[in-house]
């Protein structure tokens, strides 16, 4: 699947990427976002990790929510620091 056709809606939950369905399915709502917290998804090469990014901000657009999506080795010391690297919302807010 392409990611510009990514959708919540599609992600496979059987994929072996250990992809939390609750939590994930949680993030869909988006009070997240409209917290302001950050999401590192992180994880093996090939995963999904972007697919499922872009999953989340087409589902925020269509809930007129505005995002940003930025691929950075900055976040590389956060996501290292954890032991169970997968994906999770950050207590940190924007600025």
């Amino acid at each position: 699947m392409l990611i510009g056709q990514a959708s919540v809606e599609d992600v496979d939950y059987r994929a072996p990427r250990s992809l939390d369905r609750a939590l994930f399915q949680k993030l869909t709502n988006g009070e997240w976002i409209d917290a302001h917290d950050n999401l590192i998804l992180c994880g093996p090469t090939g995963v999904g990790k972007s697919w499922l990014a872009c999953a989340l901000d087409h589902k925020a657009c269509r809930d007129s929510r505005s995002v940003f999506i930025s691929e950075s080795l900055r976040a590389m010391p956060v996501a290292l620091g954890s032991p169970n690297c997968g994906i999770r919302p950050l207590t940190n807010k924007c600025t």
